[in-house]
């Protein structure tokens, strides 16, 4: 059964509001979700990500990534401070795209520097700070990961990256992933056997942040243990689902064949699809497990085919300090 969020369209940057469940139905499985992250906090996650693409040609190529980092809170004037210990990978690739893959596995080293953000106490997603240091250490990065390749090529790498890690993009980037585990279920109440729908623009940074109008669907699963140890089903499972509109994408590839100079191309769509599932606890939106995926079908210009590319993530939290 669907009921429909909310009737107007809503940016994927912005936490959202749930419909209210009715109140002869009080008595149905329902979870009533609330904000309630505090000061000094410290949380062991651990990260893997996949990432195939498989080519027409039947060709595949795989990237895979395992890491470790903490998380710790603490306390700030507009709320909750969220930082960041240095970040570990280890990667682990096959294919044939080699020279994508050391690009790929720069970009990835890069996404393990992360900056300081800001939560307020409502748990939205507030500001980001301290980015001039995150900036200096990007830099860096970049010169020590590339400091035998042609000056050329790495002034066309540090384009790449000067607009990949830019503030208005690293914002965004916080933003989804706050919102992915946190912010946008705050003050959520979800009835289980219900789907609620809502409709979104999605932007596309490579296009301007042009708008790609899309639908989710949110569900409330059931109550689950938050881990191995749980015996009392402490945790709720919800998931979401969406899609763009693929057919409002043809013009926004014929956009971008444009500014690549590419002419006579054919009326090329691309579509994108993303599940997410989360383990967390009703009542203070602390994160247990959490496992995304993408899949995306793009044009292959080169070869005028097509392009299937998925990602996924998976992360699980262990909480070593908290007040219970």
């Amino acid at each position: 059964m669907k009921r429909l969020l909310s009737s107007f369209l809503l940016s994927v940057h912005t936490a959202l509001s749930f419909a209210q469940t009715p109140d002869n139905l009080q008595q149905a499985d329902t979870v009533e979700l609330q904000y309630g992250w505090y000061p000094d906090i410290s949380i062991a996650v651990e990260y893997h990500k996949t990432e195939l693409i498989k080519k027409s040609g039947g060709e595949k190529d795989t990237f895979n990534v395992d890491g470790n980092y903490l998380i710790r809170t603490k306390t700030h004037p507009d709320g909750l401070q969220i930082d960041f210990e240095p970040i570990y990978f280890i990667f682990n690739k096959s294919g044939h795209a080699d020279a994508d893959n050391k690009l790929q596995e720069f970009m990835q080293r890069l996404t393990g520097i992360n900056p300081s953000y800001v939560i307020n106490t409502e748990g939205s997603f507030h500001e980001i700070i301290k980015f001039d240091e995150f900036s200096k250490a990007i830099k860096n990065e970049m010169s020590d990961f590339f400091k035998d390749i042609p000056e050329q090529q790495f002034t066309k790498i540090q384009q790449l990256v000067n607009t990949a890690f830019s503030r208005e993009q690293i914002m965004s980037q916080l933003q989804d992933e706050w919102n992915r585990d946190v912010g946008q279920w705050a003050g959520g109440k979800l009835e289980r056997g219900y789907t609620y729908d809502i409709k979104f623009n999605r932007p596309i940074p490579i296009l301007d942040n042009l708008q790609v109008p899309g639908i989710g669907h949110y569900e409330y699963t059931g109550r689950t243990p938050c881990n191995h140890i749980d015996k009392n089903n402490s945790c709720v499972r919800l998931n979401y689902y969406s899609q763009i509109n693929e057919e409002a994408t043809k013009p926004i590839m014929q956009e971008l064949f444009k500014k690549m100079g590419i002419k006579d191309k054919k009326d090329f769509s691309f579509k994108v699809d993303y599940n997410l599932e989360v383990i967390t606890e009703e009542k203070t939106l602390f994160p247990h497990y959490v496992k995304e995926t993408t899949s995306t079908l793009l044009p292959n210009t080169a070869q005028d085919n097509l392009l299937e590319k998925k990602v996924t993530k998976e992360f699980n939290y262990t909480y070593i300090k908290r007040q219970d």
